[in-house]
């Protein structure tokens, strides 16, 4: 991986190296070479970084409540923003697959109502990690078309 890691970085150069929506990886609470079961955002700042409490430098990233230390920021390519926010949606994707045979009373054709929780799923993974619009667009467009394909091979 490619990531940057700016912990040793005051707030003040990486103000000057990274402007406010800079891609990054953040870590609340610990780094994963920390503590393996460590929480990784996939995210964005959302504020320039600034000194807390006049010893930590700090940075705010969309959809977390607190500010995280730079030291536990990595910043990274659009590339590998991406990627992770794949395997993300995949990973959820993955939760959520059903075979036909395992069809719920009520639902037009098998696997419909997995089909409708995956899309769930999915959008709940691009808006937790700031995607944009045309994102979730292309989301439901695609969702309109398989369910579609699925009513016409049920016969629905």
């Amino acid at each position: 991986m490619s990531a940057t890691h700016p912990g040793r970085l005051s707030a003040a150069e990486f103000n000057a190296a990274y402007p406010v929506g800079t891609l990054v990886f953040a870590y609340p609470g610990a780094r994963p070479e920390d503590a393996p079961s460590a929480t990784r955002l996939v995210t964005r700042t959302r504020s320039a970084a600034s000194v807390l409490g006049g010893h930590t430098d700090v940075v705010w990233v969309e959809n977390h409540s607190a500010c995280i230390a730079l030291s536990h920021v990595d910043v990274v390519t659009q590339a590998e923003w991406a990627a992770a926010l794949t395997a993300a949606a995949e990973e959820v994707e993955e939760k959520s697959s059903r075979t036909a045979a395992d069809a719920t009373p009520g639902e037009a054709y098998p696997g419909e109502l997995a089909m409708l929780r995956g899309l769930v799923r999915t959008l709940r993974t691009v808006a937790r990690y700031g995607t944009d619009m045309g994102e979730v667009q292309q989301l439901l467009a695609e969702h309109a078309s398989d369910d579609a394909d699925a009513r016409q091979g049920a016969g629905s």
